[in-house]
């Protein structure tokens, strides 16, 4: 802490007596102060105003085509088609996997925002739900990419089923081609060797019944393709109403985000205001307390007006004209009588005399005034910046100076023309500010400049480090004692004792501020007539009504944000039904895609049987040429039996590539399942979170 300043009387006699400035110094030190009144009249001018369902694989429903016949080369026409439409829907579903593996990103991206957010100080409640909506967005737009995902997959499900069920009877059609082809070899080497007419005749037989199950096959077949179709229009009409369902649901979802981030916006502008008037009512209710404790302080001068006693030698010099002039009697004086002498006597050598017993008095009190003055020490922990005083500060300090002043006048009163009345005034204080600012525009050194034109002040020095309120009125009251009491001792022969005329006469009301000319600060004393004096009641009285004023702005502030707190709150327990309400509705459309189109299958097993209606009366027609063959020539039964064995040699071939086209398909098959089934993991996986993305928003609504 700074050592306290004090002006000591040793100081100012030493001072006085080589005719340099004093003022504040060390109290244990005889180094001067760097502080001074300016050595020119202040008597200038008159003063100026201023869930996810279990689903069925498609496998599951694979037709039973064991009793069917089939003709290779004709099913292998349709399998081309078939791989045609799976490459198509493979297309479909990369492009939305593709969508799929993006919204995931979103989604871990929006979780990791989250999991960033939770833990902000002031803000944590809010963090928390703005990254919760996040990442209930970054969820919804992974769970649209996983519906059309699982809808394309679905239909990759259903195509690679019916080239499984189409494979699988082509590899039945091909190995009776070859059982069939086996008999016709056996028939020809038969009818060849003159035997086996019996077993000719039985296949033809044979063939006859095929013929016959196979019509009744169609029949069912074809029943089963209208049932099929219905089915899937039912399913269509079901996923139809699903995602309409969904759509209504999505556009109330994002009425209620608009709604709910209106009102965000609303809160966070009323978040703005609310904050400023409670700024506003802590400062009102600051500057208020800081009042009342001024109220309170047991601080002031107390100066003293003693008598003192002129030498004889010296008092004798004095005619009686002087004397009575002066108002003198005898040579027991006060302090203000001291200086109607001085003023009256034109005999130089007196007046040294007389000087030296000024000095000397002017020590004395002092000395004693120093020993009497009391500082709040709260002011120790009042920072001020000189350079920039509230005016509150500048009010305060001209109070300080003014509790001094009204002691001075009083005790100069019997000897001295002096206001009666003293006091602070706003006016005062703007035009010490004015005055203060004028010089520090001129930017020249008034003691060797003098004072701007139209003056109204006393200017002394001042300390630059002053850092709190404490030192500031100890500035402020050497500035008083000095222009009082030692305004003699640097005061030019033609102005001797201005400043003491000022403080006495010069205008009832003061105010004060700093100056700082090229950085050397000055305090401004400005005398002035103009306005009402500041009394510490009328003061307290309108702290008082503006700290009144402050809470009622507040209170309204505060209950606008109350509610506009409540009315987002009830925005996002809307959003958060909302997106609950669209969460259920994608789960219908789920459940309702996830059930397998069954109308391709049907087709496919109506067109395997007709394919086996027409093999078995191929078979047939094979019968009946075996039994032929027996009424055949020699030559014709060896060229018949070398035909056999021909077209047995091509059916094992077609049977071969038949069971390698059924393994390819049921790896496909395999493959495309695994993929749907993985798909519908991962958006029951979307919808848990989504649930607890919904339960997380309402618990943080209540917190």
């Amino acid at each position: 802490m700074k050592k306290l300043k004090t002006l000591t009387t040793s100081t100012a006699i030493a001072l006085a007596s080589v005719g340099v400035p004093a003022f504040a110094q060390e109290a244990t030190t005889t180094t001067a102060v760097d502080t001074t009144a300016v050595n020119e009249p202040a008597l200038v001018s008159k003063p100026v105003a201023d869930a996810k369902p279990e689903v069925k694989k498609s496998s599951d429903v694979k037709p039973a085509l064991d009793a069917q016949a089939s003709t290779v080369k004709q099913v292998e026409a349709e399998s081309e088609t078939a791989k045609a439409e799976a490459t198509s829907a493979n297309q479909a579903v990369t492009t939305t996997e593709t969508a799929l593996t993006s919204a995931k990103e979103d989604l871990k991206s929006a979780e990791a925002v989250k999991a960033n957010a939770t833990e902000e100080n002031i803000t944590a409640t809010k963090a928390k739900q703005d990254a919760n909506v996040k990442a209930q967005e970054a969820n919804q737009k992974a769970t649209e990419a996983s519906i059309e995902a699982i809808k394309a997959q679905t239909e990759t499900v259903a195509s690679e089923t019916a080239n499984v069920a189409s494979a699988t009877s082509k590899k039945a059609e091909a190995d009776k081609t070859v059982t069939a082809k086996e008999a016709n070899v056996k028939s020809a080497e038969d009818a060849l060797n003159g035997s086996g007419i019996g077993e000719a005749k039985a296949s033809l037989a044979q063939a006859e019944k095929d013929i016959e199950q196979a019509n009744a096959n169609i029949s069912s077949a074809t029943t089963a393709v209208e049932t099929a179709k219905k089915a899937d229009s039912n399913r269509a009409d079901a996923i139809k109403q699903a995602e309409n369902n969904v759509n209504v649901k999505n556009d109330a979802l994002k009425l209620a985000k608009e709604m709910m981030d209106a009102d965000k916006t609303k809160v966070e502008s009323i978040q703005e205001k609310a904050d400023a008037t409670a700024s506003k009512e802590k400062e009102e209710q600051t500057a208020l307390d800081a009042e009342k404790a001024k109220l309170n302080k047991s601080e002031g001068m107390n100066i003293p007006n003693p008598t003192f006693t002129i030498p004889s030698n010296v008092y004798n010099g004095f005619s009686a004209d002087v004397l009575k002039s002066a108002g003198v009697s005898s040579n027991v004086v006060t302090f203000a009588q001291l200086v109607k002498l001085d003023d009256a006597t034109t005999n130089e050598s007196i007046k040294k005399d007389l000087r030296r017993v000024i000095l000397q008095a002017s020590a004395n009190i002092v000395k004693q005034s120093n020993a009497n003055v009391k500082y709040d020490n709260a002011d120790l922990n009042r920072p001020v910046d000189i350079d920039n005083l509230t005016e509150a500060q500048k009010l305060e300090i001209s109070e300080f100076y003014v509790n001094g002043l009204k002691q001075i006048r009083n005790a100069f009163k019997n000897s001295f023309n002096v206001q009666s009345e003293t006091a602070t005034t706003k006016e005062a204080v703007t035009l010490a500010s004015t005055q203060a600012e004028k010089y520090e525009k001129r930017g020249l050194d008034p003691v060797v400049h003098g004072h701007v034109a139209n003056a109204v002040e006393n200017i002394s020095f001042m300390n630059s480090d002053i850092s709190n309120m404490y030192e500031l009125k100890q500035a402020v009251y050497n500035t008083l004692m000095f222009t009082t009491y030692l305004d003699n001792a640097v005061s030019n022969e033609r102005y001797r004792w201005g400043h003491l005329r000022a403080n006495l006469n010069f205008a009832k009301y003061i105010g004060i501020d700093v100056a700082n000319i090229n950085g050397q600060h000055r305090m401004i004393v400005a005398f002035s007539n103009e306005g009402t004096p500041v009394s510490k009641s009328n003061e307290l009285a309108q702290l008082e009504s503006k700290l009144a004023e402050a809470q009622k702005q507040n209170s309204q502030a505060q209950t606008a944000l109350t509610n506009a707190k409540a009315e987002l709150a009830e925005a996002s327990r809307k959003y958060a039904s909302a997106l609950e309400a669209k969460t259920d509705a994608e789960k219908e459309l789920a459940s309702k895609t996830a059930s397998p189109l069954q109308t391709e299958v049907a087709e496919k097993n109506l067109q395997l049987a007709n394919l086996a209606l027409k093999n078995a009366q191929e078979r047939k027609a094979t019968a009946e040429e075996a039994v032929e063959n027996f009424s055949r020539s020699q030559a014709e039964k060896q060229t018949a039996l070398e035909t056999a064995k021909d077209e047995l040699a091509t059916a094992k071939t077609a049977q071969k590539d038949a069971e390698t086209a059924l393994t390819s398909a049921q790896a496909k098959l395999q493959a495309e399942e695994n993929k749907l089934t993985a798909l519908q993991a991962e958006q029951s996986k979307l919808h848990a979170e989504k649930t607890n993305w919904c339960q997380m928003r309402k618990q943080l609504q209540l917190n």
